[in-house]
């Protein structure tokens, strides 16, 4: 179990040679074990099992979970994806340092998650500064740990913008890795 600096692992082990739909989930969890990648994961695993009727009248749930901004979102991204033949590019975060919202800053936890979705699924800069001063205005001046957050957040959008692969949140500084290598980026 990872906790603070240390990164959890997990070990799959089997006898034999696995089945095709194992062998997909386990390139599915290989692909998405960056943070924040759960949500891609337990997509990769509703086009192994199926999702049942998204938007019927016996529709399984599936768009109210997410909710439906994020399955339009979802959606539209699925389109893209067929009509222009590549993928939204996306971003690995690796922390190495504390980036979060506090309890202490905000102490309910379905407010915290609302705003964590709110500022990873964030496509735009005036985006993240609109919620920026919501938060300022709802709880007060930000914390270190948020004020890191928003920073990963603001660089998350540039690297997709530049075509960076990876940023690394490491003693308050962000490191970008692009397909040529590791630079160090001044932080905003």
């Amino acid at each position: 179990v990872g906790r603070g600096t240390l990164q959890a692992f997990a070990y799959f082990l089997w006898r034999g040679e696995p089945r095709p739909s194992t062998r997909q989930r386990l390139e599915a969890v290989a692909q998405h074990a960056h943070l924040g990648s759960g949500f891609r994961l337990a997509l990769v695993d509703l086009q192994l099992r199926g999702a049942g009727n998204l938007l019927g009248p016996e529709q399984h749930g599936t768009a109210r979970m997410v909710g439906y901004g994020m399955f339009f979102r979802l959606l539209e991204e699925a389109i893209t994806v067929l009509t222009e033949g590549k993928p939204a590019p996306d971003v690995d975060i690796v922390l190495e340092d504390s980036a979060f919202i506090p309890d202490t800053y905000i102490p309910d936890s379905e407010t915290r998650l609302v705003f964590y979705r709110r500022m990873f699924e964030a496509d735009r800069e005036e985006t993240l500064q609109a919620m920026r001063e919501e938060m300022v205005d709802r709880f007060g001046p930000l914390p270190p740990e948020v004020e890191a957050l928003f920073l990963l957040a603001h660089a998350r959008l540039e690297a997709r913008e530049k075509g960076y692969e990876r940023i690394r949140y490491r003693k308050g500084r962000i490191y970008w890795t692009s397909p040529h290598g590791e630079v160090l980026r001044p932080a905003p």
